[in-house]
């Protein structure tokens, strides 16, 4: 039943922290060749900030988004457990498929004994027991649920409260992300395994290098990193 939750191609998902004025909105398109595609919109101290992240063939595209160097990974990850979460969310909060879902439900639901994993290649986090869950599930269509929980959890000794809310798809048309795509203004990393010095000696961390390389179009980066792996 969980992994139904993860069969999903569309997601957009509004994270916010009830005592807090901000938040922050993802839409998560998801291809058949499991490249992604993620807008993310955020509104911090009355300033609001919109980019565009992509992942294509193993390799990060950013637009529009503030990097720390070194780090931009980061920028990835955070949106990728969000999504890994709310899918688990969905999962508890149902307590069935989607597929088998009919009509408005109600959550309330206290956890006790499942804690909550998430992680990527490069990050992960563990909510564990007790956590709490309340809000509703609605199934639009058979492929299609909407949802408004708000999940109590404990991070490390202190307590933190976050709203979901958004839509879960699976649609019969899955989205596109076209080898013709333009790249312009598009900043890339390539992941995987790098080394880095510092006074411990060397180490090897799963983490993010800019391309030395630009590239006009996505097809023109697919066959760039085809290439790489021959």
């Amino acid at each position: 039943m969980m992994e139904a939750w993860f069969k999903m191609n569309f997601a957009s998902i509004r994270e916010s922290q009830p005592d807090k004025p901000g938040w922050t909105s993802y839409v998560f398109e998801v291809t058949p060749a499991s490249d992604m595609r993620i807008e993310i919109t955020s509104f911090e101290e009355g300033k609001k900030s919109e980019g565009t992240l992509m992942l294509v063939s193993g390799v990060l595209l950013c637009k529009d988004l503030p990097l720390e160097q070194g780090y931009e990974i980061d920028s990835i990850d955070g949106p990728a457990l969000t999504l890994q979460l709310v899918n688990k969310l969905l999962a508890f909060g149902a307590g069935k498929a989607p597929s088998e879902l009919t009509g408005h439900l109600s959550v309330d639901l206290t956890e006790k004994t499942t804690p909550i994993h998430v992680s990527t290649t490069s990050a992960e986090g563990t909510y564990p027991v007790p956590w709490s869950l309340v809000g509703s599930i609605e199934a639009v269509s058979p492929n299609s649920v909407s949802f408004d929980l708000t999940h109590t959890g404990r991070i490390e000794t202190h307590e933190e409260k976050v709203r979901y809310v958004g839509r879960w798809e699976n649609r019969s048309k899955p989205p596109e992300l076209p080898d013709s795509l333009p790249l312009v203004g598009w900043k890339t990393f390539f992941l995987g395994p790098m080394k880095r010095s510092d006074s411990r000696g060397t180490i090897i961390d799963y983490s993010s290098r800019a391309s030395e390389e630009s590239y006009a179009t996505l097809g023109a980066l697919r066959e760039a990193v085809k290439k790489s792996r021959e």
